[in-house]
């Protein structure tokens, strides 16, 4: 009997393990991907029209910001692990648990990380060496992206929910959607446009927040909807399960070390070597950063992909 919990259709001669299917089920991903990627370019493109400064500013607070959420991006992808092998055992509540249970580790870490960051985000980016009017965006910025946070555990827990299921479809959806919200957004506040007030770097900042808020709506109100909670109980599935929370911080907090450790050291290298050559220096560096994130994107969702079907 083909299995209605997978987004694609199989039979008995489906090869989970053949390049083909891992193609069809990474695709989701890397669209995904690329396209979050293809809007950050965007936002960045247009802040660059605000002057120096701001493109100076604007990849500096948001690779800061993401420092932390670094760690927890490593321990979300456990949860791709633990659900896919749920999956494969037939435990299908079970998949649905360990996503709830990666929501609240989430949101408990940060808000711990926004308690201590929010009133550190000036003296970080002196530190850095950065210039005066530099400094001042990069905290209005890097504050909104600390809010965004929260968001985003929502968005990264079931999108490796969906990704352990294989339905990545959903993700990708979902994605699209956001992406398309957040630049029309941040066109709007960014320049104030249709009666909006000009709100520069901050509306780069709450236009992401407004994306992020419509991609998290769509993942959540999938997860929770007829189709999944019919097959995966995700309605009933919201208890505390502190075995669970061991399980994904296990296998996820070494990742999630390893990634945080990398990302700082970029964060160093990029932002404390680079900007103290001045806003020039540091803004050149932004843009092309920006053009580098698309050629590795794909790989990420293929291993997305690989870790779902071997779970499985």
């Amino acid at each position: 009997m083909t299995d209605k919990s997978t987004l694609l259709s199989q039979n008995l001669s489906t090869d989970e393990t053949s390049l083909k299917y891992m193609l069809k089920l990474a695709a989701p991903m890397v669209v995904t991907n690329i396209s979050f990627t293809v809007m950050q370019f965007v936002d960045r493109l247009m802040v660059s029209r605000l002057g120096t400064e701001a493109l100076a500013a604007i990849l500096p607070a948001g690779i800061i910001s993401f420092v932390p959420a670094s760690f927890a991006i490593g321990v979300m992808i456990s949860v791709n692990t633990f659900v896919s092998q749920s999956l494969g055992r037939g435990e299908k509540k079970d998949c649905s648990n360990y996503c709830w249970q990666a929501i609240y580790m989430g949101l408990a870490y940060f808000a711990v990380v926004v308690a201590v960051m929010w009133p550190m985000a000036p003296h970080i980016f002196k530190t850095l060496g950065h210039e005066p009017a530099v400094v001042n965006m990069e905290v209005i910025y890097f504050r909104i992206m600390l809010y965004a946070q929260f968001l985003a555990m929502f968005i990264w827990s079931s999108s490796q929910f969906f990704m352990g299921i294989h339905r990545p479809i959903i993700t990708m959806y979902a994605a699209l959607c956001s992406q398309v919200v957040n630049v029309a957004a941040n066109y709007v506040l960014i320049f104030g446009m249709f009666g909006f007030p000009q709100m520069g770097i901050a509306g780069a900042g709450w236009g992401t927040f407004i994306g992020m808020t419509v991609g998290a709506g769509i993942r959540m109100a999938m997860f929770v909807s007829s189709d999944i909670n019919s097959n995966f109980k995700s309605r009933r599935t919201m208890n505390i399960d502190l075995s669970k929370m061991k399980d994904l911080l296990k296998v996820g907090f070494p990742a999630g070390f390893g990634f945080m450790v990398n990302m700082a050291f970029w964060g160093i290298i990029l932002f404390g070597l680079v900007g103290r050559f001045g806003k020039e220096a540091l803004a050149a560096t932004n843009a092309v950063f920006s053009c580098m994130n698309v050629s590795f994107m794909p790989v990420i969702g293929l291993g997305t992909a690989l870790t779902a079907a071997v779970g499985r």
